[in-house]
């Protein structure tokens, strides 16, 4: 199934995190990103992989920002993979997505996150499973607070693999 799905990425100064969430990308063959006008290094980086397709649109809204992401930007697949750049999709993750062979009633698949400090994994988290393997035509994106949310037409059955959600840009970005 992996040659059925485009990783999308959103991104806006990720340079700490970019380059770990790529590693795992290789069996794709595009990985869109789309990103806010970063002024670090996160397009140097992202250019390293021959894989990826570097969009530029400025920010707005989450909404519509995966909006164009998954709707707008030419993506040939039915299926994309909604990733943060701060997210390490497991291998054993990749591996079952490899396997899948979705019925017509589903319409995503939702993933599980371990949450991370640097790099070490805390011991549990009370934040649910997210919906990031998704067919295409049967998605849209809805602002919901500061982010967004997918509506998924369809059955969202949840993976058994994971992903880490860490982030490792400086803690000051976040207490100043």
């Amino acid at each position: 199934m992996l040659d059925q799905i485009t990783p999308v990425i959103l991104t806006w100064n990720e340079a700490p995190n970019i380059g770990r969430n790529l590693d795992r990308l290789g069996w794709a063959r595009e990985v869109v990103v789309v990103d806010s006008g970063s002024d670090d290094e996160t397009a140097a980086i992202a250019a390293r992989y021959p894989n990826v397709r570097w969009l530029t649109r400025t920010f707005d809204s989450h909404e519509r920002q995966w909006t164009y992401a998954v709707q707008e930007t030419g993506i040939a697949t039915p299926w994309v993979l909604r990733l943060d750049a701060d997210y390490i999709v497991h291998q054993a993750t990749i591996e079952e997505i490899a396997a899948l062979s979705p019925s017509d009633d589903i319409g995503g698949y939702r993933t599980a996150f371990d949450y991370c400090i640097d790099g070490r994994r805390l011991r549990g988290s009370l934040y649910p499973p997210l919906p990031t393997l998704l067919r295409r035509d049967r998605v849209t994106f809805v602002q919901d607070g500061h982010t967004e949310k997918a509506h998924v037409t369809g059955t969202v059955p949840t993976l058994r693999g994971r992903i880490d959600h860490d982030d490792r840009k400086s803690l000051e970005r976040w207490l100043l």
